[in-house]
């Protein structure tokens, strides 16, 4: 038997497998192979960027006929493929969407949701540092400071927090002394900044790129101007506000999976603005890394 030494089995390209699948109990019950179909269906969503294969409302689609699949796992029963698909389907990772005439499904890969109790976590997490915040603030900043009444922040923390109601929420928050922190806040909900960092969706990413991305975004969305610079054009910033609450885990993976393979022959020579594009652009393709 021959040994890997060193990094050797960096050699290796893969298929990505989240670990949420494994160790999340609502998967729990999945087929192993059902698992496995999943994985091969995150590592086509590479070739759909590639292709554009996104319908009118910006949802990324797959093709992948079963037999392709049983061949890929080596299963001989249609059977079989047929339940793999069906399980996928009823744990809500995957949706199929027939085009007749004989073309294959249009396959829409369900995005993994982090657990129940991870919202919950971060929110208590959100309390504490605002309690923090507030005993450390001077005097004369809370005299001059205007306090909403319970009513109004009430309205404004569900602005930040809850996640059913981020795609509405453009403004920046009412005291900008705490804005920032309130976008990364939000933000971080978003992408399930804890799952990437504990790296529960297969890929361990390098927490320095997260945290730019983050922070880049809780910047320019706390931002007071009416405008933003992206790809050389001025656009609305509520606008780039809508786009980043959009921006889910597996958005932001596609981004972060980009800064880890930078292209060599196009270096990128302004990283920021190279950034906000891939942020802005993130519902389409990324930029071109030549641009920049």
């Amino acid at each position: 038997m021959d040994y890997y030494y060193g990094q050797e089995a960096e050699m290796f390209t893969f298929f990505r497998m989240p670990k949420l699948l494994f160790s999340d109990p609502r998967y729990k019950s999945l087929p192993t192979d059902a698992k496995l179909l999943y994985g091969l269906m995150i590592d086509r969503m590479e070739l759909s960027l590639k292709n554009g294969w996104q319908d009118a409302e910006g949802k990324t689609y797959i093709y992948m006929r079963q037999e392709e699949a049983m061949e890929i796992l080596n299963i001989k029963g249609t059977a079989t493929i047929v339940r793999l698909y069906k399980a996928l389907e009823t744990v809500g990772l995957l949706e199929r969407k027939r085009q007749g005439l004989g073309h294959p499904d249009r396959l829409y890969v369900g995005r993994l949701t982090p657990p129940p109790d991870f919202q919950k976590k971060e929110v208590q997490t959100f309390k504490k540092k605002k309690s923090r915040l507030s005993k450390i603030e001077s005097l004369e900043l809370q005299k001059t400071k205007v306090i909403p009444n319970k009513t109004e922040k009430s309205n404004l923390y569900h602005q930040s927090i809850n996640l059913s109601d981020a795609a509405e929420s453009t403004q920046p928050p009412a005291d900008t002394a705490s804005g920032m922190e309130e976008w990364k806040s939000k933000i971080k909900l978003n992408i399930d900044y804890g799952g990437l960092s504990r790296g529960e969706y297969g890929i361990h990413y390098l927490p320095d790129d997260i945290d730019e991305l983050v922070t880049l975004m809780a910047d320019e969305c706390d931002n007071p101007k009416p405008t933003i610079r992206v790809g050389g054009v001025d656009r609305p910033r509520d606008e780039f506000r809508r786009r980043v609450n959009r921006i889910d885990t597996m958005r932001i993976m596609r981004i972060l999976d980009t800064l880890a393979h930078p292209d060599p022959d196009h270096p990128i020579h302004n990283r920021r603005a190279y950034l906000l594009t891939m942020l802005y652009n993130h519902h389409t393709n990324n930029p071109t890394p030549e641009e920049y």
